[in-house]
């Protein structure tokens, strides 16, 4: 399915049990399909390591890490520095350079896979990993949003995202975190967040473009309909849904659902967005207008965080910044077959 890894004590030692992470504390990734087609597992595991250490390569400066690899191949090219395999010697080239280039000494012990942590979070389907087909984004958007709040690598529509996980090219691991104000945002939460996003909207007077079921029943219907400037009908989710690994998403696990986007603005008034937004494109689907009511909202989720041992890599000012990674011991894995910490 993918790759993952896990941050662990340093005393950590194989079989020894350990609490559920923290968003900082792991960090996964899903295979594209030419990578499962194509490349073999032990190149796959050797590459899964790298996009460890890329995740938290800020942390791992200067420092001593302590891998532990559940794939023999992988652990012995690591060790060695060198492999059989062309494909494998490339991939470790790059794993080497991400080394040098971060002042960062290694040391590889294996570990049977049932042992490794990390291979739940390379196996892991969340119902979340999905996005919104691009040329469908682009036909809604205009070309207007600047950042993309909940994605990864694979899903993000921008340059600019948050991740959920460690990732080396998000500016946050929790779009919470942010000031959205100023931003033209395209917000494809969970929808286990849609309330918490819609709250984070107008407490802060912020606009985009929020991908949502349409679903007039739920609890967050109020708020949303209090927002929202417009709203376009999506075609059937299997015409503009993407899904990132081969289990059911959310838009799939409801049949009688459909999906739409609506234009969200916090403010009291205008957009807080440096003007207002260009004229919207044709509909793609029904396009309704809802009364601008805004009734009054009780109470609110709150802002998340989390566990903040692993400290953020961000590009921005975070309004309480996380301390310096104390640990270096990371648990690498890859879901067709491989694992492995940071320690």
């Amino acid at each position: 399915v993918g790759w993952g890894c896990q941050v662990l004590p340093k005393d950590w030692r194989p079989g020894d049990s350990l609490p559920p992470p923290s968003a900082e504390e792991h960090a996964e990734g899903f295979w594209t399909r030419q990578e499962k087609e194509k490349d073999s597992i032990s190149l796959l595991e050797l590459r899964a390591v790298r996009h460890a250490l890329s995740s938290y390569k800020g942390e791992l400066q200067d420092q001593h890490l302590h891998l532990w690899e559940d794939n023999m191949s992988c652990a012995y090219a690591l060790r060695h520095g060198t492999t059989r395999s062309p494909e494998m010697m490339r991939e470790l080239r790059l794993v080497w350079a991400v080394l040098e280039r971060h002042n960062i000494s290694l040391e590889v012990t294996y570990v049977a896979s049932a042992l490794n942590p990390s291979d739940f979070w390379s196996r892991w389907r969340p119902m979340d990993a999905w996005q919104l087909r691009p040329a469908l984004f682009r036909g809604v958007t205009g070309g207007q949003c600047t950042l993309d709040a909940f994605a990864c690598h694979r899903s993000t529509q921008l340059p600019r995202y948050c991740s959920r996980g460690a990732d080396p090219h998000s500016l946050a691991r929790d779009a919470f975190l942010l000031p959205w104000r100023g931003e033209m945002l395209w917000l494809c939460p969970p929808w286990s967040l849609i309330s918490r996003t819609l709250n984070k909207l107008e407490v802060e007077g912020a606009c985009g473009y929020l991908v949502h079921p349409t679903w007039p029943s739920a609890a967050w219907w109020p708020a949303l309909q209090a927002l929202t400037v417009s709203t376009r009908r999506l075609p059937p989710p299997r015409l503009s849904v993407r899904p990132l690994h081969g289990g059911a998403v959310e838009p799939f696990r409801v049949p009688f659902l459909t999906l739409s986007v609506s234009l969200v603005d916090g403010s009291r008034g205008g957009v807080p967005c440096g003007g207002s937004p260009a004229a919207p494109p044709p509909p793609l689907g029904a396009q309704r207008a809802v009364p601008r009511q805004r009734p009054t909202r009780q109470g609110g989720e709150g802002g998340g965080g989390g566990d903040s041992r692993v400290a953020s890599s961000v590009s921005v000012p975070l309004p309480a910044p996380h301390p310096p990674l104390t640990v270096a011991n990371i648990l690498s894995g890859c879901g067709l077959g491989g694992g492995g910490a940071l320690q």
